[in-house]
């Protein structure tokens, strides 16, 4: 039995980023007499895996709005491939009030083949403390038929996001004793308290 001469020659053809591309393995076998016989083997590889971030990945949230935001966190993705760049973005959407609002929070892991992954957080703020008022507040009293009555004091109030307005109602029923009550109520945002 004879064996004749075989060598193989491997070229590679790089693709459009750094983890596709292609190996084209050629054998040769040649005799004495120069006859030869060639296989080609074709090994595609490509980047279809998309980077994994690592670490801990920040979670949804729900806030008062007097606390504060924690500042973006720093992620760090891995790509079996090669590196990958971590991309951020915030969007706030408004709610129904100045001190109501939703950041929604977005990080996108991208390799050098366009794969990629994303991650969202979800931070909700939430106005939930009515305004206070500032002045010492008027106390119940009992007065008889025939009294004065007192003007209403004029009150103001303080809150945390913006001025909150003072709406005085007064109301009377007329029975044997004349009864009358005042009843202050703070208006924040165009709805009584």
């Amino acid at each position: 039995m004879w064996f004749d001469n075989c060598h193989v020659q491997e070229e590679r053809t790089d693709g459009s980023c750094s983890g596709n591309y292609i190996l084209t393995r050629t054998w040769t076998a040649t005799d004495d007499c120069g006859n030869s016989t060639q296989h080609v083997q074709i090994i595609t590889v490509e980047d279809t895996t998309a980077p994994e971030f690592t670490g801990e990945l920040p979670t949804d949230i729900v806030l008062d709005v007097e606390e504060s935001i924690p500042a973006p966190a720093v992620l760090i993705a891995t790509d079996d491939c090669g590196s990958a760049t971590v991309m951020f973005k915030e969007e706030r959407t408004d709610g129904s009030c100045s001190g109501n609002y939703i950041l929604t929070r977005t990080w996108t892991a991208t390799d050098d083949c366009g794969n990629s992954t994303e991650h969202v957080q979800v931070i909700i703020v939430e106005d939930t403390k009515g305004p206070e008022f500032i002045e010492e507040l008027p106390t119940d009293m009992v007065l008889e038929c025939g009294d004065t009555i007192p003007e209403p004091l004029v009150l103001t109030t303080k809150d945390k996001i913006k001025s909150a307005d003072v709406v005085f109602k007064k109301s009377a029923s007329m029975d044997r004793v004349r009864e009358t009550m005042f009843l202050y109520e703070l208006d924040r945002y165009g709805q009584l308290w």
